[in-house]
C-alpha cells in the first residue's frame, strides 16, 4: 500500500483545492465527506489534512448559503467533537451551542438534547437543553399532567416551560417556533390520551405564538393542520 505520510500529503493537496471550485454546493459536500472521513479516522487537527480544517471550511460555505436555510447541525456538532479533542474548548462550545439550536430547528430534539449538554458553561446552552427537555416530555405526559399544566395556562396566560428570557445570541424567530411547536405537540398530546379541555388549551396557547413570518418548514404547517383537526373533534 502507499506510504501513509504520502497519502495524508496527497489529501491535504485534494482537500485544499476543494476551495477552488467554482460550484459551492458541490465544495460543500466534499468537505463534508473529507471532514466526516477525518472524524471517523481521529485525525483532529493538522493542516488541510484534518477534521477541524475540513468541517470549519463546510460551515463557512453553508453560511455563505444561509440565503437558502440551510441547516447543518451535523456537521457542527462533530466539528465541537474534534476541537474538544484538541483542546480548544471554547471554540467547541460555540459550535456545540450552534448544533443544539440547529437540531432544534429541524426537529431533531434528541440530539438537540444531546450536544447542549456538551456545553454546560454557556448559558445559551442551558437555555437550549431546557427547550429540548421540555418538547421530549410532551410525549410522557398523562392525562393527569396535562389537565394540571392546562390549568396552569388557565392562570397565567404568558406561561412558557423554559426560562422566559432567552439569552443573547437566541432570536425571537427561533423562540416562537419553539413555543408553536411545543404547544401544538401538547394539544395533539392531550387529543391523544382524552384530555379534551387540555387540548383545547394548548392549542389556543399555540396558535398564539404561531406567526407566518417565523414559519420555518413543514413541520410548523404540518402541525397547524393539526390543530384544525382538534378543533373539529372538540369543539363544542
Amino acid at each position: 500500500g502507499e506510504d501513509p505520510a504520502t497519502m495524508h500529503a496527497l489529501e491535504g493537496a485534494i482537500a485544499a483545492a476543494v476551495d477552488r471550485i467554482d460550484d459551492q454546493p458541490i465544495a460543500l459536500r466534499v468537505h463534508t465527506l473529507f471532514g466526516l472521513m477525518y472524524v471517523e479516522r481521529k485525525t483532529w487537527e493538522g493542516g488541510e489534512a484534518s477534521a477541524v480544517a475540513q468541517l470549519e471550511a463546510a460551515l463557512k460555505i453553508g453560511d455563505a448559503l444561509s440565503l437558502h436555510n440551510l441547516r447543518m447541525p451535523h456537521v457542527a456538532a462533530r466539528l465541537g467533537n474534534a476541537l474538544e479533542q484538541v483542546n480548544r474548548i471554547a471554540r467547541a462550545e460555540q459550535m456545540y451551542v450552534r448544533a443544539a439550536y440547529e437540531y432544534l430547528d429541524v426537529d431533531n430534539v434528541p440530539a438537540a438534547l444531546s450536544v447542549s449538554q456538551r456545553a454546560q458553561l454557556s448559558d445559551v446552552a442551558q437555555f437550549l437543553e431546557g427547550i429540548a427537555m421540555a418538547r421530549l416530555s410532551v410525549p410522557r405526559m398523562t392525562e393527569l399532567d396535562l389537565n394540571d399544566q392546562a390549568l396552569v395556562v388557565k392562570k397565567n396566560a404568558n406561561h412558557v416551560p423554559w426560562p422566559r428570557n432567552a439569552p443573547v445570541g437566541i432570536d425571537l424567530a427561533f423562540v416562537k417556533r419553539q413555543l408553536f411547536r411545543y404547544w401544538a405537540d401538547l394539544s395533539s398530546r392531550a387529543a391523544q390520551v382524552g384530555a379534551r379541555n387540555a387540548a383545547i388549551v394548548f392549542a389556543g396557547m399555540a396558535r398564539n405564538a404561531w406567526a407566518y413570518e417565523f414559519w420555518n418548514s413543514s413541520a410548523e404547517q404540518a402541525r397547524y393542520d393539526a390543530l384544525d383537526d382538534i378543533d373539529r373533534e372538540f369543539a363544542v
